[in-house]
């Protein structure tokens, strides 16, 4: 029971995930500002979040679990939720483009 539940959460939040990337997809470019940089760098980050989610809970209790396959869950569980922080800071403190692709 408990794995469904966290399955329709995970979906729940890939839905949203997805949602939000469309909304930035879908504004004029004259709107496309630095606080779409942000809504688009949240919508990666929950979406790399769903997926490291997924492959967690297919891998649970896989005792033949490659360490490449693992490093995969620590990057999108983990590391992205850094990536997604400095990509926001430097969009929020309107570093020049090429600073703020940097740290993307």
């Amino acid at each position: 029971m408990k794995r469904l539940v966290m399955a329709a959460v995970t979906a729940g939040c890939m839905t949203w995930a997805e949602a939000q990337d469309t909304n930035v997809i879908r504004l004029p470019e004259p709107d496309k500002t630095r606080g779409t940089a942000v809504m688009q760098a949240l919508a990666d980050a929950a979406n790399r979040l769903s997926e490291g989610e997924v492959l967690q809970m297919n891998n649970a209790h896989n005792p033949d679990i490659t360490e490449e396959d693992y490093f995969g869950v620590i990057e999108r569980k983990t590391a992205c939720l850094f990536k997604a922080a400095a990509h926001m800071a430097a969009a929020i403190a309107e570093a020049p483009a090429e600073m703020e692709e940097a740290c993307a």
